[in-house]
């Protein structure tokens, strides 16, 4: 008889009390009665809908922002306390619950620190980090020690996106958020967020993609994107075979930095 296999879900969020309490109101004000519920439902509620679902195992993490805005020293202190009371939810469902930590990026080589502590002390599998912070990007070089020791431990951090910044959101989405709310987040904001952070960590040169991570072209199909051979633009559009010419760099070994010079030269085309 065929095992059944395991199902586990890698974002699942949880807000702990005193991280949340340093939210700003656009933060804060997320969300209906039902949703700040289970927010703050570690065991029952969570694990019934779990069973519901079919889920075996929930990766917990903190909602966005987490500990990516405030000042440094608190920033430290409330993460530190959050992953400690974490480690707590896990330890009482170990075979329901993983984690990812938080880190202060408000203080990356504190933020490093503290990934390595939520790994080697807590048994956490990596963490999440939400978005910039205090308005920095992650490509920025302060904080290449986070990325340094992640991949020392050999974890992953978690890009997850968070609110944009209110010059972002006026420029943006101003005259239409009254009556379209969501813009702001999941219904847009959040992947205009997220995308910005991914595109301008290749463009630094400060992540390295190894040849074997991705698997996105089709050997019998030498010609265009190993993805939806339906699609026309699997093959047809110059999108596509841009993105397979940064593959095949990839795929070839090149280092990080030939990839983003690529990349690079790309978008300065017209």
């Amino acid at each position: 008889m065929a095992t059944k296999p395991e199902i586990i879900t890698i974002e699942e969020h949880y807000w702990d009390k005193e991280t949340s309490s340093h939210f700003g109101a656009s933060d804060a004000m997320r969300g209906a009665p039902h949703i700040m519920e289970r927010l703050f439902d570690y065991s029952t509620l969570r694990i019934k809908e779990m069973d519901e679902a079919g889920i075996d195992i929930q990766v917990l993490s903190h909602g966005a922002p987490s500990t990516q805005r405030g000042d440094p020293e608190t920033m430290v202190r409330v993460a530190k306390g959050a992953n400690d009371r974490l480690a707590e939810i896990v330890k009482a469902h170990p075979k329901r619950f993983a984690a990812f930590g938080q880190i202060p990026t408000p203080d990356p080589k504190a933020a490093a620190d503290e990934l390595e502590r939520c790994v080697t002390k807590l048994g956490f599998v990596g963490a999440m980090v939400h978005g910039p912070t205090n308005g920095a990007f992650l490509d920025e070089k302060q904080f290449w020690p986070i990325f340094e020791r992640a991949e020392k431990l050999d974890v992953p951090l978690y890009i997850h996106p968070a609110t944009p910044k209110k010059e972002v959101a006026d420029a943006y989405y101003k005259e239409y958020l009254a009556d379209f709310p969501g813009l702001l987040t999941a219904g847009w904001g959040f992947g205009v967020e997220c995308a910005t952070q991914a595109i301008r960590l290749v463009l630094s040169g400060g992540i390295y993609i190894p040849p074997d991570a991705l698997e996105l072209r089709n050997p019998a199909n030498e010609d265009g994107y190993g993805g939806d051979q339906s699609s026309p633009a699997a093959n047809d559009s110059q999108l596509t075979l841009r993105q397979v010419d940064v593959l095949d760099l990839i795929a070839e070994g090149k280092s990080n930095q030939e990839v983003g010079a690529e990349l690079g030269a790309w978008l300065k085309e017209p």
